[in-house]
């Protein structure tokens, strides 16, 4: 029964996270612990440049 969910979940989850916008992926890694230089690390950009991203509302 549990395998059924995950098959029906699975989907739903990966169309939320493409959707989602860059800069609420951001907010929730800082959310969750991580540093401005991590983040920023991820995505091949300064950690200035990732808190401002966090800023954006796209």
């Amino acid at each position: 029964m549990a395998w059924v969910a995950a098959l029906v979940l699975l989907p739903v989850l990966v169309i939320l996270w493409l959707t989602e916008s860059k800069s609420t992926r951001i907010n929730r890694l800082k959310k969750n612990g991580a540093t401005w230089k991590q983040i920023g690390d991820r995505y091949a950009v300064s950690a200035s440049t990732a808190r401002r991203w966090s800023m954006v509302q796209s």
